[in-house]
């Protein structure tokens, strides 16, 4: 009988921030997040389209 692995709990989440929004931009990297790629004129802000980074934190986090 194969021994199953302890479960791992990951909870995937992803958000979207203006590229421009440095100080949003530093929150997400405090807190684990990736950046995964950047939106071409993606959001409206303005009346201009902007830039959006999306992120995602895919690791558990340790408590």
């Amino acid at each position: 009988m194969k021994e199953s692995s302890p479960a791992i709990t990951l909870q995937p989440v992803e958000s979207t921030a203006g590229a421009d929004k440095q100080p949003a931009l530093t929150l997400y990297l405090r807190h684990d997040f990736d950046v995964e790629g950047q939106l071409l004129d993606y959001a409206m802000h303005e009346d201009w389209l902007n830039n959006v980074h999306s992120k995602a934190r895919h690791k558990p986090r340790e408590h």
